[in-house]
């Protein structure tokens, strides 16, 4: 017999193992339990980060159609100031022809001062056509014109390259 049977503390080791066994069951429990709502903790900010993610695509978006939408809308406005301005230029070039009619009628004839006279009242009816138009009504025209005669067209744009040119030049020589 050993000796810790004979003095009666055989059964002691045994429990103390047992003791031993017990608590390391329960750390394992406790490890395991630790462990689980490690997980369930992990798991509930997946769902949280999920949501924060398509929060942050949303309001992506919304400043991606606003911004669109506000670009748009200066695109418009800057659109509509310049076909304002063509329109007075327009208007002006035509006042300037039917000013100069009289001195056509002088030293060429009242032919072609008749001619000045005409054309003067179609380039400022041309003017308050374009004031008063709508600027998808001017593009859909100038497309139509442009398929029907494009040799008038690229002459006319010629000729309006040649007429700025000019103002170009000439305001670039009065600054100086």
């Amino acid at each position: 017999m050993s000796e810790d049977t004979k003095s009666g503390t055989g059964a002691a080791k045994p429990k103390t193992t047992a003791r031993k066994t017990s608590a390391a069951a329960k750390k394992k429990t406790t490890t395991r339990k630790t462990t689980a709502s490690k997980k369930t903790a992990t798991t509930a900010k997946k769902p949280a980060a999920k949501k924060s993610t398509a929060l942050v695509a949303t309001k992506a978006a919304a400043n991606e159609n606003n911004f669109a939408e506000d670009t748009k809308a200066k695109a418009a406005e800057l659109a509509n100031d310049a076909k304002g301005r063509i329109s007075e230029a327009i208007a002006n070039l035509g006042g300037l022809i039917g000013d100069s009619a009289g001195a056509i009628d002088e030293r060429l004839g009242s032919r072609f001062g008749d001619m000045a006279r005409t054309a003067s009242d179609n380039v400022t009816s041309a003017a308050k056509k374009v004031d008063e138009s709508d600027l998808g009504e001017l593009a859909d025209e100038t497309r139509e014109f442009v398929r029907k005669s494009p040799a008038l067209a690229v002459g006319i744009a010629a000729a309006a390259g040649f007429v700025v040119a000019r103002l170009f030049k000439s305001a670039s020589n009065n600054d100086n």
